[in-house]
């Protein structure tokens, strides 16, 4: 049986902020305009930007439970479950948030941009991250 609930319900979520998320759309509402009048191979990278704009809407890039937390940063990448009592340490490095987490016999290192978040949600991540990490 798996360590993580699938029914379990978050206790926090955080989005990336409206600005990271509104730059694709401007743009592929312009790619999409400058297709239609000049370059036709440009309506399907508009139409691409705007589908990514609004899976990217949905998205909830981290996600706190009482045991673990979920980081899914994009789309395309996988889901990381990081357990509260693996983390060994957080820290700030070049606004990415570096947490050095015990997975078996190893320690690995998860980055996360900071810089897409909103400046309320940083602070949230960061000090519940921190004091996970003692």
């Amino acid at each position: 049986m798996s360590e993580y609930d699938a029914t379990a319900e978050p206790f926090e979520t955080f989005g990336v902020a409206d600005k990271h998320k509104n730059i694709l759309l401007y743009m592929g509402i312009a790619a999409l305009v400058i297709g239609l009048l000049i370059v036709p191979h440009l309506i399907g990278m508009g139409i691409f930007m705007i589908a990514i704009f609004f899976f990217h809407s949905k998205l909830e890039a981290v996600r706190f439970y009482k045991d673990y937390s979920e980081v899914k940063l994009a789309i395309a990448r996988p889901r990381w479950f990081i357990k509260n009592k693996d983390i060994n340490s957080a820290e700030i490095i070049k606004d990415f948030l570096h947490l050095e987490v015990a997975a078996k016999e190893k320690t690995i290192t998860r980055k996360i941009p900071l810089k897409i978040f909103a400046e309320d949600d940083r602070k949230k991540i960061i000090s519940h991250y921190k004091k996970l990490a003692g």
